[in-house]
């Protein structure tokens, strides 16, 4: 179950502390659309002409005859890619511009959080852990980071895209959470996802220093592999407790598993869920800047998301000791 719906006074409370903030981006906004008329009254003929332009050039190539039909087609194509020309430049920039300025206070609610664009280089240890194997592409869009609960938090909010069926890619939104542990657990662990014999046989020739671990889960292995640097500590921080919580963590059957790596005393957890559905999606320059709806939905994914940073601190029972003594 996701976080209660906020109340009126959290919408009250949340209006007041913005209220100077979101004056100054209405006033952006205004601004920006403006900006976009003026451009769409230039692109719009122009990409219209090039359209009709096009479609009279295709004719006389192939001497095919040409239709009034043909050429409105190609004209209000044109036209559309030259709305889009005028349109997204400014209302990306806008975007960025609210969630940067809306965001880290909407953060500081929930403790000493800050907000801001990923910095890619981060991700590419954990790349090299195989911690992202059964994606093709993966981006960092958002990162919540700082204290949370007397514990260092990163929170990146993540786009991936990984392959169903033979010619069929799936797109996926997931939350990378990265949590400094209260308990120092010395050596490396890594949970990953099955990838059938001879995935299996590869991760296991390429895993370099981590051995393969045997647990005594049978269900938890049909669906993991785990590897650690020392086996007596990779058992230790998996405990049947922690195979359950994992394995619950995982939205749907046909999202992809849950998967982490730990390491000293640090540990990441990758959770995807389907859908192209994200979290923290600014609104569009058409909509006022202080709309109710995308305040509270702003603050609801900000709850919704540090329920799954809960789910990840309880996986180590020190950590959840520690964080129960600090909760928000």
């Amino acid at each position: 179950p996701g976080p209660p719906p906020p109340t009126p006074d959290i919408h009250s409370a949340l209006a007041v502390q913005l209220s100077q903030t979101l004056e100054a981006l209405e006033r952006v906004r205004l601004t920006v659309r403006r900006r976009v008329r003026r451009r769409a009254a230039v692109l719009i003929p122009i990409g219209a002409g090039l359209g009709a332009a096009a479609c009279w050039g295709l004719h006389a190539l192939y001497a095919d005859r040409i239709t009034w039909v043909d050429l409105a087609l190609m004209a209000g194509y044109g036209g559309f890619f030259g709305l889009l020309a005028a349109r997204l430049p400014l209302a990306g920039a806008y975007g960025r511009l609210y969630k940067a300025e809306v965001l880290p206070k909407l953060a500081a609610n929930f403790g000493d959080l800050h907000y801001r664009r990923p910095i890619p280089s981060d991700l590419g240890r954990l790349g090299s852990m195989r911690l992202f194997r059964a994606f093709r592409e993966v981006q960092a869009l958002d990162e919540l980071y700082g204290d949370y609960r007397g514990l260092s938090l990163s929170l990146r909010q993540m786009r991936l895209r990984g392959r169903r069926g033979k010619d069929r890619d799936e797109f996926y939104s997931g939350l990378l959470v990265e949590v400094a542990l209260a308990s120092d657990r010395p050596g490396e662990t890594l949970v990953i996802d099955d990838a059938g014999p001879f995935g299996n046989l590869v991760d296991e020739l390429t895993a370099g220093r981590l051995q393969r671990v045997g647990l005594e889960d049978p269900m938890f292995e049909r669906g993991y592999q785990v590897y650690g640097s020392d086996q007596v500590m990779s058992r230790v921080l998996l405990t049947p407790d922690v195979m359950e919580r994992l394995q619950a963590l995982r939205s749907n059957d046909a999202t992809p598993r849950p998967v982490l790596y730990a390491r000293d005393s640090v540990l990441w957890l990758l959770a995807p869920r389907l859908g192209r559905y994200r979290l923290f999606d600014p609104p569009g320059y058409l909509q006022p800047a202080a709309s109710t709806e995308i305040l509270l939905g702003l603050h609801h994914d900000i709850a919704a998301a540090l329920e799954v940073v809960d789910s990840v601190i309880d996986l180590d029972a020190a950590t959840a000791r520690s964080a129960r003594r600090r909760r928000r």
